[in-house]
């Protein structure tokens, strides 16, 4: 095609013929555009861009529960394949209980360098009215899907064995002997003329079914059989699957997900002590990664070799390869034991790569269905995924209750958006050199009427995992443009607010233009919106780029949770931002290892200019420590939980918090920037026309006022530290010099009869108000 890719999309959009385009990214099937035909398909039910959410996020949310399972695995080998798409199936009308029989055909073109799917879609339901489907339809609607389908099928009668129907596929498993006629059965028609020859339908009928050979061939087939009406007639349906293409994974030679879900229950049944049976789900963590970094020859081989040791651990066991890095293991063994040996000797598959193995594992239980039990499985090793501690875990029943409130998450998102369900809560941020409200960080609440106020740990992961994150990042930041926006209009006080985004917002699409079209919207200052990106999604290129755009766009950029991740420095060094926030677990194990950790962190970012944040002040000992070493702003339970912005306000007025002005912050900003770590006694004083207060000091100087026996009063007028007036004008004197020179002045003085110098230093300031840092030498030699 000579078209663009953007052409030919809105070429499909214009058609009348019900089409849609799609295109197969990061293991998902992904709607790029649908015609005007499709929207007609669907009775207008959906405008185009509902009906490409529909195909998202719920494709199969109207398809017959009959049909998913076929339909989904003839997609995915479609997408991965070349090849038609051809399939038949039954999909409920939209808001009705009525059915109606879809034929989806479709093929593979390259534009622009991607490789699209175009897919048509046919309604093949005849002979019905306002789509009630009679017997007659229904029975033709069969049979075509029975023509269609790529897996053997055929219809037989019960009692005679007449074969009613059969789709090509079938013939080519059982090449028929006779021509096609009214009456002829299904063993005269493929095996023999002996009319003694029963063919053994009832045997074989049942949940497991059948490994059998061909007539014509050693090759080995796979038959089930069941019991069905066709209209008014008793019959078999008989499906029938190649073994070897059906069964077993290219890839490792392990049987797959199908032959799991097929011949498990037989297996076990036959082989297996059901009183010791457990099944077993295994994950690679950070497989994709290694895939990238490593490349997909060595992924490969790192998923063969662990295979083979699956095999090795488990003799006489199942072990199938489900998909990607998933693998499960039915098994009587004791389990937990082999799989401490496995969990070894995966580390030595992938020698300098942090792979770890993880499982999750279901105790079998006889009434026990295989899916549900594998489902069961993999909720137990999904519960340990983000823990680098465990690496097995058993299933226990509540996980099953987090699952349902997961699912509960994903089907009621849209509907928590469009009811404002979810709300913006603000937690305050207070400057430590003035006790002042400095900021906000906004996060979102779920406020459910069913089941109250949704933790974050309940719904942010489950909409992480399926890219709805970005959605409701945007409705953060849109309903926070918003507040601002009506707080200017009526002349309130407001104070810059931060707001989180997350990996998915930079991957799906253009975060940086989308933000500042909102804060275009609502005509707000970039100054008051902090964009806060967490240190772990810091790395590649591509979001090194993007977050450049954001840091040249005006916006002021934080690394939230700094320090909890293995590449701090590298993100100091490589990224513009200017301000970190220091991770809370600092503060939740505060001890004198992690106060030298936060010191020097405070340090060395006062050292490249970049301001700093502590998360998670919970007591007065971490103000009084933060504020000692010069960290500018902290957030935490001391000072408020996150909560309605009304309740937080009214919560911070009570506790005397006064709201920091714009022209306030750049002072207070300028001021917090000293780095008081690795001085002499210093501290921080502000004079405000005559008075002098202490802002700010270090260690050095806690412990020089500690030897003259005074204490030290956090953020007091100077008189209320040191009960000594001539010291205080001596002090007063030197700093208005500073003030009106904005040069260091050095002055030496008596105080308790010891001789001091004290070298005082310009930093800024704003109406009445000057700030300076005073350094005391002593001279004095004990």
């Amino acid at each position: 095609m000579n078209m663009s890719l953007q052409q030919f999309l809105g070429f499909i959009e214009q058609s009348n013929n019900p089409r849609a385009v799609y295109v197969f990214k990061d293991n998902k099937v992904v709607p790029l555009a649908v015609s005007n035909g499709l929207l007609e398909f669907y009775k207008n039910v959906f405008n185009r861009e509902e009906l490409l959410e529909y195909y998202s996020k719920y494709m199969y949310k109207y398809t017959h529960p009959d049909d998913v399972e076929r339909i989904v695995f003839a997609g995915r080998n479609f997408a991965l394949n070349d090849g038609v798409y051809d399939v038949v199936y039954k999909e409920y009308i939209p808001n009705t209980k009525n059915l109606r029989f879809i034929h989806a055909h479709g093929y593979h073109e390259y534009i622009d360098g991607t490789r699209i799917a175009i897919i048509s879609y046919d309604n093949v339901t005849s002979d019905y009215a306002d789509y009630h489907i009679d017997e007659q339809s229904y029975n033709r609607s069969l049979k075509g899907l029975i023509d269609v389908d790529r897996v053997a099928l055929a219809i037989v009668d019960i009692k005679t064995h007449e074969l009613l129907l059969c789709n090509k596929k079938m013939k080519e498993f059982f090449k028929p002997r006779v021509m096609m006629d009214t009456g002829v059965t299904f063993e005269k028609f493929f095996i023999t003329d002996d009319t003694d020859y029963v063919f053994p339908f009832e045997k074989i009928e049942g949940k497991y079914g059948k490994i059998m050979k061909t007539p014509y061939s050693d090759k080995e087939m796979f038959m089930h059989v069941y019991r069905t009406n066709w209209g008014s007639e008793d019959v078999y349906l008989v499906s029938i699957n190649d073994y070897d293409l059906q069964f077993f994974d290219k890839l490792t030679g392990l049987h797959n997900f199908s032959y799991l879900l097929e011949r498990a229950g037989g297996f076990i049944e036959e082989n297996l002590d059901v009183s010791k049976t457990s099944v077993v789900f295994l994950n690679y963590i950070a497989f994709l990664n290694y895939n990238n970094t490593r490349g997909f020859q060595k992924g490969n081989q790192l998923l063969k070799d662990t295979a083979a040791l699956l095999v090795e651990k488990f003799p006489n066991s199942l072990v199938c390869r489900l998909s990607e890095d998933h693998f499960v293991v039915v098994s009587d063994l004791d389990v937990e034991n082999i799989l401490e040996e496995i969990h070894d000797e995966a580390y030595k598959l992938a020698p300098g790569d942090f792979m770890e193995l993880k499982a999750g594992v279901y105790y079998f239980k006889n009434d026990d269905d295989v899916s549900v039990a594998i489902d069961n499985a993999k909720l137990a090793c999904d519960e340990i995924k983000r823990n680098l501690e465990k690496y097995i875990c058993v299933f226990k029943p509540e996980m099953k209750r987090f699952n349902e409130m997961t699912q509960y998450v994903v089907d009621n998102f849209e509907r928590a958006i469009k009811e404002k369900l979810i709300k913006v809560y603000y937690q305050p941020v207070i400057r430590t050199s003035t006790k002042t409200l400095c900021g906000f960080e906004a996060l979102a609440r779920w406020d459910d009427p069913e089941y109250g106020l949704l933790s974050p740990a309940i719904f942010i992961p489950p909409l992480e995992e399926t890219h709805m994150i970005q959605r409701l990042d945007i409705y953060v930041i849109n309903e926070v443009c918003r507040m601002l926006r009506e707080r200017i209009d009526q002349h309130l006080d407001v104070v810059p607010v931060s707001f989180n985004l997350s990996r998915i917002d930079f991957l799906t699409g253009d975060v940086v233009s989308t933000i500042e079209s909102i804060i275009k919207k609502y005509n707000i200052s970039k100054e008051l919106i902090h964009i806060e990106i967490v240190e772990r999604i810091v790395g590649g290129q591509f979001i090194k780029k993007e977050i450049q755009r954001l840091y040249d766009a005006g916006f002021s950029i934080w690394i939230d949770d700094f320090g909890s991740g293995y590449s701090s420095l590298n993100i100091l060094k490589d990224f513009a931002f200017d301000e970190i926030k220091i991770d809370m677990e600092f503060l939740r194990n505060f001890n004198s290892k992690s106060q030298s950790i936060i010191a020097s962190t405070v340090g060395m970012a006062k050292e490249i200019r970049v301001h700093t944040l502590a998360e998670g002040v919970e007591t007065k000992e971490h103000f009084d420590f933060l504020c000692s070493i010069g960290c500018e702003k902290v957030q935490g339970y001391y000072f408020g939980k996150p909560a309605p912005l009304d309740d937080v306000l009214q919560h911070c007025k009570d506790k005397g918090l006064d709201i920091e002005t714009k022209e306030w912050s750049k002072y207070y900003q300028e001021l917090s920037s000293v780095n008081l770590l690795n001085r002499s006694p210093t501290i921080v004083l502000e004079r405000r026309d005559q008075e002098i207060y202490l802002l700010n000091y270090n260690g050095g100087f806690k412990n020089f006022i500690k030897r003259l026996g005074y204490k030290t009063i956090h953020q007091s007028r100077l008189e209320s530290v040191f009960n000594n007036e001539k010291w205080c004008e001596h002090i007063r004197n030197a700093i208005a010099v500073v003030q009106e020179t904005k040069k260091s002045v050095i002055t030496d003085f008596f105080f308790e009869e010891r001789k001091y110098f004290l070298k005082i230093e310009y930093l800024i300031h704003y109406k009445n108000y000057c700030g300076v840092i005073c350094q005391i030498f002593d001279t004095n030699i004990d």
